[in-house]
């Protein structure tokens, strides 16, 4: 950055920063609501990637959101639709997914 060229990195310290598998994109909504939302936040940093499944079908989601109400049921049970997500229960609190 000061014009100096630096130093080459030695490639056998070096480590691997691999692409999400599908795996690692599907949020679980088994998990405390805080937990889903750090990581749908680090999928989402350079394009809407983290997915949510509702029903049979997988959604990619472009944000979460803290939703208002206590706990609704089980993990993944939808609380409310939207035009553009839902409203679905975590381990301790409601979310809402907006799709992306």
């Amino acid at each position: 950055m000061a014009g100096e060229a630096g130093e080459d990195q030695d490639p056998a310290r070096a480590s691997e920063a691999p692409f999400f598998t599908e795996e690692e994109k599907l949020l679980d909504l088994a998990v405390p609501a805080a937990e889903i939302r750090r990581k749908a936040a680090a999928l989402n940093v350079t394009s809407p990637q983290a997915q949510v499944r509702v029903g049979d079908t997988t959604h990619v989601i472009s944000r979460t959101d803290p939703a208002d109400g206590g706990s609704g049921g089980a993990p993944g049970t939808v609380l409310a639709e939207h035009d553009d997500g839902w409203t679905i229960q975590t381990a301790d609190h409601p979310l809402r997914f907006t799709r992306g």
